[in-house]
């Protein structure tokens, strides 16, 4: 049993394309709690999920209820840290510690050592929070226009 399952009680386990329709719905819900001006549909997140994961260049781990996931999150290793993709949790399941013992599940059993990054939208101050009383620190800003 992992650290995860011992201190949530629910299992982490690691999730391949097969899993597309539950994901892509998620990350569907993501874009819109964020504010993302992502217009793709759910076909299209689930090919997007779809080409990630079959493809190799993702990898992802979901907290299941059920064997189903409640909260997901899509990395990719990069030389010099871990990149977090999509983290998400779905409403009803927030509040309980799951996206905070699914940072720390990639830190010990993923990262390698390695620091974890990942973006939050500048609008998205309830996120940049919540990652910051995680000890996540500001590392660049990106600008649009």
């Amino acid at each position: 049993m992992t650290i995860l399952q011992q201190s949530v009680g629910y299992p982490v386990s690691r999730m391949s394309a097969k899993h597309y329709k539950a994901l892509a719905l998620m990350n569907a819900e993501l874009i819109q709690d964020e504010g993302h001006a992502n217009t793709m549909t759910l076909t299209e997140l689930e090919q997007r999920i779809i080409s990630w994961l079959d493809g190799g260049e993702y990898g992802c781990h979901a907290v299941l209820h059920r064997n189903l996931p409640v909260s997901y999150c899509i990395w990719r290793e990069e030389e010099s840290h871990l990149y977090v993709r999509q983290i998400f949790t779905l409403r009803q399941y927030r509040k309980r510690g799951l996206a905070t013992k699914m940072i720390e599940f990639l830190q010990h059993n993923v990262a390698n050592g390695k620091p974890i990054r990942l973006e939050v939208l500048a609008k998205n101050k309830q996120a940049a929070k919540f990652y910051q009383k995680l000890g996540f620190e500001l590392y660049s800003h990106t600008f649009q226009r």
